[in-house]
């Protein structure tokens, strides 16, 4: 795609590659440009030439939802920039209610910053897939520790004692295991491929937590994985 941009002047910059989402001029005539999907660029013979600079929003090869610079503002001539971006972050949350309904004992969030990869999803995914950060399954423990499952595209996810350290790629399937007074984590991995995952739904017996989950696509299969959590305790970091 080729896009033009004019001034007051009638002269006329020419950006190809993508979309324009935002343009912006500095004191000294350096004109820049954003590109959804492509990244941000500079040039600094009136849209002669661009080069690429740093993006907040990385430039993808590939498919799928991205988030997008909506505006560009220079620091003067001194080639920093603030931008604006879309935000299609999304929060899970855990919040207990008092027995009669009338008043929260607790409420947190439970999420990481939001992924800057493209998101595709399937037909066969489920919605939950296109968002962030997702509960999809809730239970208690004998102890009334609040058990979650779903999923995340999170890098900086909150974890404590995990059997995944970290995101493998993608959105991976997540169990959480809140304290009965929400103060901390008890427990909190992730649990993934490279590809999409999320669990679906939790329950628990005397052994082991439970959960079924979806694998890039409709692959559903029941997993324990090292999900037999300890003791320890660690603090949550909201």
């Amino acid at each position: 795609m080729t896009q033009h941009l004019f001034d007051l002047s009638g002269r006329v910059a020419v950006v190809t590659g993508g979309t324009t989402s935002a343009v912006a001029v500095d004191p000294s005539g350096a004109l820049y440009a954003a590109v959804y999907g492509a990244g941000m660029y500079v040039s600094h013979d009136q849209g002669q030439s661009w080069t690429a600079i740093g993006s907040p929003v990385p430039a993808s090869a590939g498919y799928g939802q991205l988030p997008n610079v909506l505006g560009i503002t220079p620091v003067g001539a001194s080639g920093m920039l603030y931008a604006v971006v879309q935000n299609y972050q999304t929060s899970a949350f855990v919040t207990k209610l008092s027995p009669d309904g009338s008043g929260i004992v607790f409420s947190t969030f439970l999420n990481g910053h939001e992924s800057m990869a493209p998101v595709l999803t399937y037909a066969a995914e489920t919605a939950v897939f296109g968002t962030q950060n997702w509960i999809s399954g809730i239970a208690l423990d004998s102890a009334n520790n609040v058990i979650v499952a779903g999923g995340t595209r999170a890098a900086d996810f909150p974890i404590a004692n995990p059997a995944q350290r970290a995101n493998a790629g993608n959105a991976d399937a997540f169990v959480t295991i809140l304290s009965a007074d929400g103060s901390k984590w008890n427990y909190s991995t992730y649990y993934g491929g490279s590809q999409d995952d999320s669990a679906l739904g939790v329950t628990l017996d005397t052994r082991a937590i439970w959960s079924s989950r979806a694998r890039h696509g409709p692959a559903i299969s029941p997993f324990r994985a090292a999900l037999r959590p300890n003791t320890a305790m660690a603090t949550p970091s909201w």
